[in-house]
Order: structure tokens, then sequence, then C-alpha cells
């Protein structure tokens, strides 16, 4: 929205509104506008309205005069009759959806600006692919395009988070990259296939600084595949969908790793939080990737190369720290425990060291990445009957209706694990697997670490987006179809209503390169 300059005396602006409802990233993004304002227009009067879960993002931030709780459940009307009330001269709406242009347009007050978010630039990218040069404006710039509606040249670009005594000084600090590296930090909260591609980073990091403390951050979901590696002195797990969701426990582990005094963190994770967390922390190296969301908050930055896989890619961040890597190998820790669980329950089924055994995992965390149940049904009958196979199939908790599917279409007996591993029994369990078939997903990866050929199923993800099975002796099942890929991650729904991706794959294919692996296999 543009504002009638001519009708706007900064003199005559004593008390301005500022909106922005949520969520964490874009309230942090907002900071660097309130100093502006205040460096521009003086004693202006600002008051901020914001979802009371955010409002600790604001607390003791010297440029903000009031923090109005913004509560969900309460009346819009009850909002809009308390800001009348209090006079506003000026209203910056930098939410700029349906409820801040209600409260907009019903405030009473004089002079409005509001926020372009870009909604058509970015839609006629996601279905055109059209790419506007708009588009490549960090958000904190397109914050700070309002205020020169206003007649304000932004001179603050940074991002800023005031804390209480004892946690106020935040801002960058000299760095000494010729220091010793005492203790390091890597973050990677993603899914599990993200996290074992990560393994290798984490390996080489350790052999360069054999006598560094390394900390790795993972969610609850995905300790376990990294519990006892060597490289790894801590695991320090944030419960970033659950438990730790929120401002609050955010903050508390910003003061955790700031109190660790950590002289480097690498971030494989490429999201806005983690970057910022690093960032709150004052850990001095920062490194991270280009494509990062809080690519602002990181001082050594790496190109993203999207034609690299995932887990080569992870490695240029080594490469930035000057860490040539010649060993890629994904090492999962397994205890003796663990294999003798597995031998437990292969005897109980009746499972003998001379049976060739083939995993199968249908289960995946999005719908359109999982081939259809009763071809997995179909393919599990055939290697039993034709290749005189064993056949056991894997899957995590959510997992457990996929593989019931499985099961209740199936002729002959396999052996379900559904719901009832651990990730360490997992990894130990696919190592004793003589071929492995999975959709694209995290245990395809840690039969990868096993050296268990797999036969990949790839629906509306592709092999060009970097997490296919790595290395050789591995199989990728896919259709060439113009709408692939579809998504960085598919979808719980196919766009096209066809499910094309999937459904053109068939039995027949995946069965012969069963076969052709266990063949393979026996000729060793």
């Amino acid at each position: 929205m543009r504002i009638n300059r001519s009708t706007l005396d900064p003199k005559d602006i004593k008390k301005i509104l500022v909106i922005r409802l949520s969520s964490l990233g874009d309230v942090v993004l907002t900071t660097p506008v309130f100093r502006n304002i205040k460096e521009a227009w003086g004693e202006v009067f600002i008051s901020v309205l914001v979802k009371k879960e955010y409002t600790d993002v604001f607390k003791g931030n010297p440029y903000i005069d009031e923090i109005i709780p913004f509560v969900k459940g309460e009346s819009l009307f009850s909002y809009i009759k308390d800001i009348r009330k209090r006079n506003f001269d000026l209203l910056i709406d930098l939410h700029n959806n349906i409820r801040s242009n209600i409260i907009s347009a019903f405030s009473g007050i004089k002079h409005k600006v509001r926020y372009d978010k870009g909604v058509w630039t970015r839609r006629l990218l996601v279905l055109k692919k059209i790419i506007s040069p708009d588009l490549r404006l960090h958000t904190v710039e397109r914050y700070l395009k309002t205020l020169e509606e206003l007649g304000i040249e932004p001179k603050y670009r940074q991002t800023e988070i005031f804390f209480p005594k004892g946690m106020s000084d935040i801002r960058p600090i000299n760095v000494d990259y010729n220091a010793d590296i005492k203790r390091i930090l890597i973050i990677q909260t993603a899914f599990l296939g993200d996290v074992v591609l990560t393994i290798p980073l984490i390996a080489a990091v350790k052999k360069k600084f054999p006598k560094s403390f390394l900390s790795v951050t993972v969610i609850p979901s995905t300790k376990d595949v990294l519990e006892g590696h060597p490289a790894i002195d801590e695991l320090i797990v944030f419960d970033k969908n659950g438990k730790d969701r929120g401002i609050v426990p955010f903050l508390g582990l910003v003061k955790k790793l700031k109190k660790q005094q950590f002289d480097m963190t690498i971030l494989p994770h490429r999201s806005f939080k983690s970057a910022l967390l690093v960032w709150l922390a004052r850990i001095p190296r920062r490194v991270g990737f280009n494509t990062s969301q809080g690519r602002i908050f990181l001082n050594e930055i790496v190109t993203y190369d999207a034609t690299k896989h995932d887990l080569d890619r992870n490695l240029d961040l080594a490469k930035e720290i000057d860490i040539e890597v010649e060993d890629k190998e994904i090492f999962i820790n397994t205890a003796k425990e663990d294999w003798i669980f597995v031998e437990e329950i292969l005897q109980q089924e009746g499972i003998g060291t001379k049976d060739i055994v083939v995993g199968i995992s249908p289960g995946s965390v999005w719908f359109t990445k999982r081939w259809l149940a009763i071809r997995f049904a179909e393919l599990a009958d055939r290697i039993i009957k034709e290749l005189k196979a064993k056949v056991v199939i894997f899957g995590g908790h959510k997992d457990i209706g996929s593989v019931r599917e499985m099961v209740e279409a199936m002729g002959e007996e396999a052996v379900n694990l559904a719901g009832k591993l651990s990730l360490k029994q997992l990894a130990a369990f696919i190592k004793r697997c003589h071929v492995f078939v999975s959709n694209d997903s995290g245990p395809m990866h840690i039969a990868v670490a096993g050296k268990v050929p797999v036969v990949a199923i790839f629906g509306p993800t592709t092999k060009e987006l970097g997490f296919y099975p790595y290395g050789e002796g591995n199989t990728v099942i896919e259709k060439d179809l113009p709408c692939r890929p579809c998504g960085l991650h598919g979808g719980n729904r196919c766009k096209l209503g066809t499910f094309d991706c999937m459904r053109l794959i068939t039995v027949d294919e995946v069965f012969n390169a069963v076969k052709s692996k266990i063949k393979q296999v026996q000729e060793v």
C-alpha cells in the first residue's frame, strides 16, 4: 500500500502501531524496522501487536515502547476497540493477512502502510516457474522497503533480540580464525535420512580436530542412529515438534549453547531457526549453506550445489574449514546386544544362516512416496515363492498402517517387524539382509550404510535432488514424467490426481531388480 507522503508530516506522528502476529522467523526478521523508525523519528512511541507466544522476541528491545499480546480465541472486535481508544497516528502492517487487514480497516488510524508479501510473484514461481527479480530480496529487505514508503531510508539491517541482564550482548563479535578450535557444534534436526547422510561430515570434522569436544544436535526420533558414534562427545536432543516447541524452550537452548562457549558450528540443516540459534548463542564461526533460510546469521557461507548427492554437499561444508575428505563411509554403531536380538528373532522365525533374506520397507513420512501396498504384497509373495527367499518387513511406529495393508494383501508368510525395533536394532537387522527394497526414505540410507544392495522406488522425488542411495551396486526405479519432481519431500496427495509416478512402476520391474541383486550375491 502506498501512503500519500504529501499528507504525512513526521512531526505529526507521535504514536505508531506495528502489526506482525506470527511466526517466530518473521517476527525476528521485523526487528530492524523498529530501530530504523526510532533513529529517523526520535521520540515516537512504538507499539507492536504480536501473538502472545512470540512476545519474548520483543521483550527488552529498547526501540519498542509497548507490546500488545494477541491471544488466540479472543474477539478481533475487542482488539479493534482497544486500538481505536489509543489514538495511533500511523499503522504499519507487516503481516498483511485477513486478520491484520480487518484490524487496519476498522482501526480509525489515519495513515497506514502495508508490507508487500509478493503473493503473485511467488505464485508465478510455483505455478509457472517464472522467477521475478523481486523474489531475490531477503524478507528483511522487503520489510524495510515498507519504511521507504514513509520516507525513511533504512540504515540498519541486522536483526536483534535483547535478553535480560547477563545475556544482553548478542551482537556478532570479532572472530579469530587462527585460534584453536576446542568446542564444535553440528546441528541436523531434519529427518532420519538427512541425519544418516551427515555422519561422514561428523567423522571428518572429528578427524581434523581430534582433541575438540564435538556436540551434535538432533531430534528425539533420530538420536539412536548417532548414539555411540566414536566421533561424537555429546548428543543434544531438541524436541522441536514436541515438548520443546515454542519460543521459551528455544531461548532455553540458546542459553545452554551460549554457556558451552562453542568455537565453531556447522549447519548442514538449512532452517532459519538453526542459523538464528547459533547466532544468538554467540558462536564465532558459523558455517552453512547459501540457501539457508537464515544465511544472514552465518559468517562462512558455502555454495549449495544442487547437482551433488546430499552426502557430498555436506562434505562441502568440511572443505570450507580446510578438511580434505577421503573416507565417506557411513558408520552406525551397533552394540553386541543388538546383534543378539537380531539372531534371536531370526531363530524364532526359522531363518538360518544359509537363507537369503530380503528386507522390505514400504513406509514413508510422505504419502506420495509410498509405492502401492498391494504391489509390495505381490512383490513379497513372488520373492518368497519364486526366489525361495525369506522376507522381513520393516517400518517405524508411523508405518504400521502401511505395513498392515501390505501384510493383509499377501498370500505368503513374512516376518513383520514394523514398530518393534529401535534404530540400532533396525540398522543391525538391515545389515543381516542380502537385498533391501525401499521407498525414498531413511531406512534406505541405513541400508546403504550397512553396504546392503538397495532397490529404491522413487515417485515424486528424483535422483537429481541428491538423496538417492549413495555409491555403487544400488538401483533406483523411477518413471520419467514431466511432473517430477513435484516437491522437495513429496506430499500427502498427488497434485494431478493421477499418482502416475508410483502407479506406473510395475511389480515385474522391482522383482527383476531384486532377482538380479540376489544372483550377484549368490555368485560372490
